[in-house]
Parts: structure tokens; C-alpha cells; sequence
């Protein structure tokens, strides 16, 4: 979310595999994830206004976006590390 005054703006990227939990995104896949995930941290710490969130079946993306929009946390970890299946 990037914020100017009273103008906010999100650039939203979605890349969808229809995957039914973390634990089920394995090798190539997983590598891609893995990368998209490092390169969105050091934009972070950068400075960059920026959120990777991993969508998984079930999960509502408008769910997720507003919840970025709120500046509210998505889940607890958004990593593939994370197996379990939170919905927001």
C-alpha cells in the first residue's frame, strides 16, 4: 500500500496455482515462491510499502487485500515454512 497524502494506491500481483495448503507447493514451484518471497524482503527493507502473501484455495482474496489496505496482518507467517491452512 502506498500512501500520498490523501491518495492511495495498490499494485496488486497475483500468480495463481491452485494449491490446497503450503505443504502440497513442492520443488520448482516452491523455488519460485521462495525467491518471490526474498526479492519482496528486500524491497521491504528497502523502504518499499510492500506485502507477500501466499493465496491458498479457500482463502478469499479480497479478504487478503483488505487486510493489507487496513494495514492489518495478513496471517502470522505468509512463508512456505507455514503448512498450516489460515484462512483470512
Amino acid at each position: 500500500m502506498h500512501r500520498q497524502g490523501d491518495v492511495k494506491a495498490l499494485y496488486l500481483v497475483v500468480k495463481t496455482k491452485g494449491y490446497d495448503n503450503r505443504a502440497g507447493i513442492e520443488g520448482e514451484e516452491r523455488f519460485k515462491t521462495d525467491s518471490a518471497k526474498k526479492f519482496f524482503e528486500v524491497l521491504k527493507a528497502e523502504g518499499v510499502p510492500v506485502e507477500f502473501v501466499i493465496k491458498i484455495n479457500g482463502e478469499k482474496l479480497g479478504s487478503l487485500v483488505a487486510s493489507i489496505v487496513d494495514g492489518k496482518p495478513v496471517r502470522a507467517s505468509s512463508g512456505l515454512n507455514d503448512v498450516s491452512d489460515q484462512s483470512v
